[in-house]
């Protein structure tokens, strides 16, 4: 049953100068005051804020370390009923305000479901707040999981790439409803004002729909109903029986993973 719960506050930072991993910054220095500490820790891969990436996303490693996306969970999943449960929602208290130092150049479009043609006429913001109506996790059910996978002929691309060693979603963090409130000096917000379009209500990203507002003269606001996941856990396959009760070892460490740029491969 679903919990009636305040709008959550995740973040309120300062933009500098400098360089940073400021997305993964700003969400995880928020949300880890959340009742569950691991909700961004080491092992929990930073995505962004994505509607389609949820468990059941199967991932292929690169040999420089970067990953891929190799099957989406809507390829194979198309009864997730009792494969996929949802857990309680959560929200971090209303005191959970993190005030952060920023450095680099903030792209909004990894932080916000901001397509990346407004992010860049809001990137002279001088401070954001991003409220979030409640955290859940979603996960895999380890038997009907591997009962489905392991029913598949051994040439089958999902079964074969898993047991090849590609790596599989199995919990990620859904962000359920979201708000952001930009601050800007009054100079800049005049001019945003002026080169911002029109018909910014009702612009999507990655299927995210979003609409927009000002609050005062120097403070926009912008408000998005749909859900989707900011970060997750990934395993590997093992194709050891029903008995067991993972589906596969945990990739560690998987903060560190980048996913794979074309621009900067060969």
């Amino acid at each position: 049953m679903k919990k009636t719960l305040p709008i959550t506050l995740v973040a309120l930072v300062s933009i500098l100068s400098g360089c940073h991993d400021d997305a993964r910054t700003i969400w995880k220095d928020g949300i880890r005051r959340c009742a569950e500490n691991d909700l961004l820790g080491p092992n929990i891969l930073f995505f962004g804020p994505s509607n389609g990436q949820g468990p059941g996303t199967i991932y292929v490693k690169y040999k420089d370390g970067s990953i891929g996306l190799s099957h989406l969970s809507s390829e194979y999943l198309n009864s997730p009923d009792g494969i996929i449960v949802n857990g309680l929602e959560f929200a971090c208290g209303e005191n959970s305000s993190v005030s952060n130092t920023i450095s680099g150049s903030l792209d909004l479009s990894k932080i916000l479901s901001v397509p990346t043609t407004i992010s860049g006429k809001l990137s002279t913001a001088k401070s954001i707040s991003v409220k979030t109506d409640s955290l859940q996790w979603v996960e895999l059910v380890v038997g009907p999981y591997k009962a489905l996978v392991n029913s598949q002929p051994p040439a089958n691309s999902i079964r074969s790439d898993l047991v090849a060693g590609q790596l599989v979603l199995t919990r990620a963090l859904k962000v359920k409803g979201m708000s952001a409130t930009l601050e800007f000096s009054k100079d800049k917000a005049a001019a945003l004002k002026i080169n911002l379009p029109q018909n910014i209500s009702g612009y999507t990203n990655s299927g995210i729909n979003f609409s927009v507002g000002w609050e005062s003269d120097s403070k926009l606001v912008l408000t998005s109903k749909s859900d989707f996941y900011i970060a997750g856990e990934l395993r590997h396959y093992e194709n050891n029986g029903l008995a067991s009760d993972v589906i596969g070892s945990l990739v560690t460490d998987a903060d560190q993973l980048k996913f794979y740029n074309k621009q900067s491969r060969p």
